[in-house]
């Protein structure tokens, strides 16, 4: 059977807003990393570099909820019994 091209648009959507939240979500996180130095002095390797390294931090994150299986839905109902895998996730990107 296959699918209706709204059945498709709707599926590519939901994935990519869940890529776009959980992106946003791991931004705020990286951000929150720095100012919780208390410090608020720049890094020894300068701002530009730091903002770069977060494609690389975004990609890792982004592969370990993957991999966990979190992007199994195409809508996201997260239950109590999901919270391992995420837990998973986060295990494995640190």
């Amino acid at each position: 059977m296959t699918r209706s091209k709204e059945a498709w648009l709707k599926f590519l959507l939901t994935r990519f807003v869940g890529l776009g939240v959980d992106t946003a979500i791991v931004g705020v996180a990286y951000v929150g990393a720095f100012l919780l130095r208390l410090d608020f002095a720049e890094p020894t390797w300068g701002w530009r570099k730091t903002a770069m390294a977060f494609v690389t931090v975004a990609i890792v994150h982004l592969v370990a909820l993957v991999a966990c299986g979190t992007y199994a839905r195409s809508w996201r109902k997260v239950r109590l019994t999901d919270l391992v895998r995420y837990g998973v996730a986060t295990a494995l990107a640190c």
